[in-house]
């Protein structure tokens, strides 16, 4: 099939919009903001501190002592997330009630 060449000139423009939208979505994706990377940087403190106050009784591990390491982890944690997730899905709807 032959296509006059002014059609296949803005099927490609299309096609590399296209291309370099889903590459800046796909690296939005990919990078982290400023509050997950503040999160992470917590949660990892947080985990150092949960870690070293497990490890001060000379008491050896067990899988109670482990359990409860995790949990005091990943409870705050994914608290601390969640609440961050719904802060950002309120804003966002205050956001689109203002435009």
């Amino acid at each position: 099939m032959n296509m006059p060449k002014s059609g296949t000139l803005s099927l490609k423009k299309a096609v590399s919009r296209q291309v370099v939208s889903n590459q800046a979505e796909v690296q939005q994706m990919t990078t982290l903001n400023g509050w997950q990377r503040l999160w992470l940087l917590a949660s990892i403190l947080w985990a150092v501190v949960i870690l070293a106050l497990a490890g001060m009784p000379d008491r050896g591990w067990t899988m109670q002592s482990a359990l409860l390491v995790v949990r005091l982890w990943i409870v705050p944690v994914g608290s601390v997330y969640a609440l961050g997730l719904g802060l950002t899905w309120v804003m966002r709807g205050f956001h689109a009630e203002a435009k």
